[in-house]
């Protein structure tokens, strides 16, 4: 196999301990916000929590090569959460991957990376095989269903996953939450979930809680109501109480609503979340919610940013 060009990393990230927002968007489609996801880069190792719609290219635009991603972690299994998995894993095994890409996620994970890239993906498998003169023969991953506790320790870095409340009971299907530990500080990426006191110990004291936060408040926005219900997912003024009651540094919220949205991203997701009027302030709305329990910073997310825990 000829010598394929390094997956090589901006300086900034190659110390210290970031977040590149991969996606703050909301299930449906939204041309400003891709689906929720994010990435914590620890001293180069990138780890990346969910797969969904434009997180190829939101890691691209922060000069992050996707090939570099060492782990993916699944919070769950909704659409909007795994979209992109097979383009990516295609996309980045073309690119040159020179090892396999470890992937983690509740039960269900190896069926549905099975499906995605040997069932929907079949003939680009076979494609790039064709290619074994310049990629690996085989497709780069390594994938396992999880279950709730410590479920990586590498580079220094632990993983430590514990089951929420999106899914309901009935469905047997499982979410996770997760908190990434390093030398340098602490994240929790909530994944989709009603936030519970049981969840608290993941999330405490970490330096960023990347928290989804799919619904307005009561009375913050004309006509937005989840058609399937409100059980599974978060408001800001719940946000702001169990970032406070976690003693967490700086809330981000990400999963978020079509505030700019058009009228076609408002035709989109009209079954889906009601008829959508948020109007221009509902930006401010939701960080004044934020911060109505909470002393500690707060902020929207938007895709690509980059936040520094430790430079």
């Amino acid at each position: 196999m000829p010598e394929i060009r390094s997956a090589s990393l901006p300086e900034e990230f190659k110390r210290g301990m970031h977040v590149v927002i991969t996606g703050s968007g909301s299930a449906l489609p939204d041309p400003v916000r891709g689906g929720a996801s994010q990435a914590v880069i620890v001293d180069g190792v990138v780890l990346l929590f969910d797969c969904g719609r434009m997180v190829t290219e939101n890691l691209l635009k922060a000069g992050v090569n996707p090939a570099t991603v060492s782990a993916l972690f699944f919070t769950h299994h909704h659409f909007d959460h795994i979209g992109s998995y097979g383009y990516f894993v295609i996309s980045s095994w073309i690119a040159g991957r020179q090892d396999a890409m470890q992937v983690y996620g509740p039960q269900g994970t190896v069926a549905m990376s099975d499906g995605a890239i040997h069932g929907a993906h079949e003939s680009d498998v076979g494609f790039v095989r064709a290619m074994t003169s310049k990629v690996l023969p085989d497709v780069p991953v390594t994938v396992q269903d999880i279950e709730p506790g410590v479920i990586y320790e590498d580079h220094g870095i632990t993983v430590t996953c514990a089951e929420t409340e999106h899914y309901s009971a009935e469905s047997g299907k499982k979410s996770l939450a997760y908190r990434v530990t390093s030398k340098y500080g602490s994240v929790y990426v909530s994944g989709d979930c009603t936030p519970t006191p049981d969840l608290i110990p993941l999330a405490s004291g970490v330096d960023l809680l990347i928290h989804e936060c799919a619904i307005p408040d009561p009375g913050m926005a004309e006509t937005v109501s989840l058609g399937r219900g409100k059980r599974g997912h978060c408001a800001p003024t719940t946000l702001s109480e169990f970032g406070r009651d976690a003693g967490v540094k700086r809330i981000l919220a990400t999963h978020l609503p079509p505030f700019r949205a058009n009228a076609a991203t408002v035709a989109v997701s009209e079954l889906y979340y009601g008829s959508v009027s948020l109007g221009p302030d509902v930006e401010d709305a939701f960080r004044k919610a934020l911060a109505s329990r909470f002393s500690g910073e707060v902020g929207l997310a938007h895709d690509a940013q980059v936040i520094t825990i430790a430079g």
